[in-house]
């Protein structure tokens, strides 16, 4: 046991010592989410081969309500280009410099907002010539009132999750890695005294992200993945990809489960309501939790 501590403390030490960590673990994470969906469909390919056409799919492939049967070989391209302009996106935040020097202003939200719809929409343009937008995304969810409990026990859950990751030690050991403990974002909810930025987080962070991201991610991503690795690799990948995006090392294992958790509540409902709403709950809870502390003064460690 103390052999495997005095380990640990000369891992962390290393890692500590080397440069810009917070770029080569997301950009390894990048690389890992496509590593990852090669590797399952290679797996899946060999323990159940292309069936002939009309032939049902695998049942990895074929597993849940998100259905599969309109994705082609070609919608690998728009995940690409997704995947590149996300991080292209955030490379160039790495050129312009660390997070330290970087300033949140109102330009730079909205500039976030015009990204976040743009590559939604690139999504929606890309599957719309075959299938309409209700049908494709679950819109017409008849039980969409169990929402109402979906998600406030999938915040709990994942607050549960993240309590557990510091008591245990691992994100305290990730922090102690030298990285920025807090997202950009929450530093702007703790120190800013600007009404309109913490208005527009406030509406980025709980309608525009979740509605954009859940399209893009859960409605695009996920189900492409499936089509060709099955759905339990199509979430590690997916939901990995959906963690390296927001770019924090710290957050970067709770954000990975929080993916996964969301594309499997957009396969038991079929509807991306269920995602959506979740994310929703989420952010919101974390915006309240961050004004209410700074408001009444508490401290609070990062998550």
């Amino acid at each position: 046991m103390i052999g495997a501590f005095t380990m640990a403390a000369h891992v962390a030490g290393v890692l500590r010592s080397m440069p810009d960590l917070t770029q080569i673990v997301i950009s390894s994470g990048f690389i890992l989410s496509i590593a990852i969906a090669l590797i399952g469909f290679l797996w899946l390919r060999k323990r159940s081969p292309i069936a002939d056409e009309g032939e049902p799919p695998p049942p990895m492939a074929s597993w849940g309500k998100v259905a599969i049967d309109i994705y082609r070989p070609l919608d690998f391209a728009g995940v690409a280009l997704i995947w590149l302009i996300f991080l292209g996106l955030i490379v160039l935040g790495w050129r312009m410099g660390s997070s330290e020097e970087l300033v949140l202003t109102v330009d730079s939200l909205l500039t976030s907002m015009i990204m976040q719809v743009m590559l939604a929409g690139i999504a929606i343009v890309w599957i719309s010539p075959r299938m309409g937008l209700s049908d494709w995304l679950g819109l017409r969810w008849e039980n969409w009132k169990w929402i109402m409990l979906i998600a406030p026990a999938c915040v709990v859950a994942m607050m549960l999750c993240m309590a557990l990751l510091y008591v245990s030690g691992v994100t305290p050991w990730i922090q102690s890695l030298g990285v920025d403990p807090v997202q950009d974002t929450v530093k702007l909810l703790q120190e800013t005294e600007d009404v309109r930025l913490l208005v527009m987080m406030g509406f980025l962070a709980v309608i525009v992200a979740p509605i954009c991201e859940e399209i893009v991610f859960r409605g695009f991503i996920y189900p492409v993945a499936k089509s060709a690795c099955g759905w339990p690799v199509a979430m590690l990948c997916s939901g990995l990809f959906f963690a390296c995006a927001h770019s924090s090392v710290v957050t970067l294992l709770p954000l990975w489960i929080f993916g996964c958790l969301l594309a499997w509540l957009y396969e038991k409902t079929g509807s991306i309501w269920a995602p959506i709403a979740t994310h929703a709950c989420l952010n919101a809870t974390t915006v309240v939790v961050q004004l209410a502390a700074r408001y009444f003064n508490i401290p609070i460690d990062p998550p």
